[in-house]
């Protein structure tokens, strides 16, 4: 599977903006962001489509996600 560097970066920016808003507080939310934001992904190395998503990657994408949407369901009651 391919994942485009321009989806990495959205969700990315999401995910800061949850933290910079307080929509989430906790230092745990914080930490796994920053992991999101940080991480060498494979999208950013060489030439434009030279490097594909590993399915490590897209794994901790969706687990990245699940985290923080149940989180926001937890804490907003949604």
């Amino acid at each position: 599977m391919k994942c485009r560097a321009n989806v990495i970066t959205g969700i990315s920016l999401s995910l800061q903006g949850v933290i910079e808003d307080e929509v989430l507080t906790g230092q745990d939310h914080r930490e796994l962001v920053e992991g999101y934001r940080t991480r060498e992904w494979n999208a950013f190395k060489g030439s434009k489509g030279e490097y594909w998503t590993s399915p490590e990657e897209i794994e901790f994408i969706n687990s990245t996600l699940d985290t923080i949407i149940a989180s926001i369901k937890e804490v907003y009651h949604i």
